[in-house]
């Protein structure tokens, strides 16, 4: 007889002994128990069969598995850091003092430089201004404009990077759209030419 179901008295008790579906752990069942179809040896286990499967899930950013209760399922970043990367506006793929270098909304490059004295958007700094900095090795002035030598906003490669005062690079820059428009009007001529003028 098992240990049990032996009682105090001669009489042996009437119910059974299984285990524990959640801890395997043996215990009693009185006969109303076993009535009731009872799995679990205590509230404890109870409860934890009682819980919703954990929701599984990736973080997009670097790939860690997380095993999130159902409450937190919608979370999407395994950390704060992760989340932050994450929400970073037109990534470059680059990262920059722990951040990613990103674009602004007119094309530029920013990095994270929380020190620079001259620093935009908070902590952030044009990057064009920041190489040219860097090779100059100090900080630039408020009249010291740098200007994109082949107009290619995102290329800041030092040899296309070149110091101007802000009339220089107003004419400059000025001339460079009026030489696209003249481009694309250029070739809108020849488009109808080709193939006869556009329906308005």
């Amino acid at each position: 007889m098992h240990p049990l179901l032996r009682s105090l008295g001669s009489k042996p008790r009437k119910g059974d002994v299984v285990p524990c579906a959640i801890c395997g752990k043996e215990f009693y069942r009185p006969p109303a128990y076993v009535a009731q179809g009872r799995k679990y040896c205590s509230p404890r286990c109870h409860g934890v069969a009682q819980r919703k499967p954990p929701v599984i899930k990736t973080c997009p950013q670097c790939g860690t598995e997380m095993r999130l209760r159902p409450s937190y399922g919608a979370k999407t970043y395994c950390s704060r850091a992760c989340e932050t990367i994450g929400r970073v506006k037109r990534p470059t793929g680059r990262m920059h003092n722990g951040k990613p270098v990103r674009l602004n909304e007119k094309g530029y490059v920013l990095i994270w430089e929380p020190e620079h004295p001259n620093r935009a958007y908070g902590g952030w700094q044009w990057e064009h201004r920041f190489v040219v900095e860097q090779a100059l090795g100090r900080y630039l002035s408020s009249e010291e404009q740098v200007d994109h030598i082949n107009a290619q906003k995102a290329d800041n490669r030092l040899s296309n990077l070149q110091v101007l005062d802000a009339r220089t690079h107003s004419m400059k820059t000025s001339a460079e759209n009026l030489g696209a428009l003249k481009a694309l009007r250029a070739r809108l001529a020849e488009y109808e030419r080709r193939f006869g003028p556009l329906e308005e």
